[in-house]
This record gives C-alpha cells, sequence and structure tokens, in this order.
C-alpha cells in the first residue's frame, strides 16, 4: 500500500464535492492525527471557499476532540469577506462531532518592510547535526513524514531539563505547490520543551495554537 501523503488529502478534498476527507494512518500521533495535518486541512476547506483568492495571515486552532483516522468532514463559513481582508472559520467534524475549530484572516498583498531582528540566533547548519531517525522508542508515526535534524537542546525524555529547543524541520514531501500548507504542517512539531524534563513517557497533547 503506498503512502498517503498530505498532498494526497490536500487534493482529495481540494475535488471533494461534499468537503470529506480520509485520514491517512501514517498521520497518525497516537490515537489521533496529528495536529499540522487538521489544521492544514481547514485552511485548505476554508481557501476552496474564498469568494476571492488571499493569502492566510493569522490562525488560531483548537483541538475539541481525536481526529481519527477515518472520512472526516470540513465545513468552513466564511464571516465577512472585505476588499483587503476575509475572516473565515472551520470545523473539522465526524459523526456530528466538532473535533477541531479553526478561525483565520486571509488578506491581499500590500507593500511592506523589513526590520531586523535584535536576538542573536545562528543555528547549526542542517547537514551538520544529527538526523530524527524512525525506530527510536515512544517517537509517534507521523515524523516519519518529516525531515528532522535537531541543533539544540529540548530533546524530549532526555531529562536534561532544558528551557528551549531548536531544531530543522521539513516536509519529506514537496509541497511547492502548497505553500502554507508546508508551514502550518510543521508549525505542531516541536515538542513541549517541559519533554526534556522527564525520562520516562508522559502524556502530553495540543489544545491550542
Amino acid at each position: 500500500m503506498s503512502q498517503v501523503t498530505l498532498t494526497n488529502m490536500l487534493e482529495a478534498l481540494h475535488n471533494s464535492e461534499n468537503m470529506t476527507v480520509k485520514i491517512g494512518s501514517e498521520w497518525l500521533n497516537g490515537r489521533a492525527a496529528y495536529g499540522g495535518l487538521v489544521a492544514s486541512l481547514a485552511v485548505a476547506g476554508m481557501s476552496k471557499i474564498m469568494p476571492e483568492q488571499k493569502q492566510i495571515r493569522s490562525l488560531l486552532v483548537n483541538f475539541v476532540g481525536l481526529v481519527p483516522s477515518e472520512r472526516v468532514t470540513i465545513e468552513p463559513t466564511i464571516l465577512r469577506a472585505g476588499k483587503s481582508v476575509t475572516q473565515a472559520v472551520c470545523d473539522v467534524v465526524l459523526d456530528g462531532s466538532i473535533l477541531a475549530h479553526t478561525s483565520a484572516a486571509f488578506g491581499v498583498d500590500r507593500k511592506g518592510i523589513a526590520a531586523p531582528s535584535n536576538a542573536a540566533f545562528n543555528p547549526a547548519a542542517r547537514d551538520t547535526v544529527p538526523l530524527l531517525k524512525e525506530g527510536v522508542p515512544f517517537l509517534p508515526g507521523f515524523l516519519k513524514n518529516f525531515d528532522i535534524h535537531w541543533t539544540g537542546g529540548g530533546i524530549p525524555l532526555s531529562g536534561t531539563k532544558d528551557r528551549m529547543l531548536s531544531l530543522w524541520a521539513r516536509p519529506k514531501e514537496d509541497m511547492s505547490s502548497n505553500p502554507a500548507a508546508r508551514v502550518i504542517a510543521v508549525a505542531d512539531l516541536p515538542p513541549p520543551v517541559m519533554m526534556s524534563h522527564y525520562t520516562k513517557p508522559v502524556n502530553v497533547c495540543s489544545l491550542s495554537w
């Protein structure tokens, strides 16, 4: 059986007349679908009903229940469509129950200026730091869809009690045709830094971001 990619699911949603999509089992984090995947599908649903194409500018995600590896319904709604900004919400639903609720603002492009960062951040180059390999104990299954290199502390279950973490992360698949989903897909990827304070598995999950 071939691997179900995020691009596969985005294309299936785009082509679905009733806004449904089957969550691939390769994207589970325990019993629930990975949050970055769920958010990507919700944003794709909102983008699908945009009266005119705008870029996503902000996103709020609330995970209400576990999204299983089943066919779910994406239910987007436009709250207001203005000339510059469109506000929308989207629910991910299964059997009448809301499993995730998202809200987003989409806006037209505007000319801006760049402000230099005051923070000194010079991570090691991607290829000079270890690759997170498959087969590591307690590693969530969905991580096999990403290329991950740790550049700093915060490694889960290391007992190092770090206060920050840093890593390089990107989808293994080519998502050049879905640049917004490419970013959203990695937004929920870094684990809580508090996991580095433990040496045994603990139950953690994203409730909102």
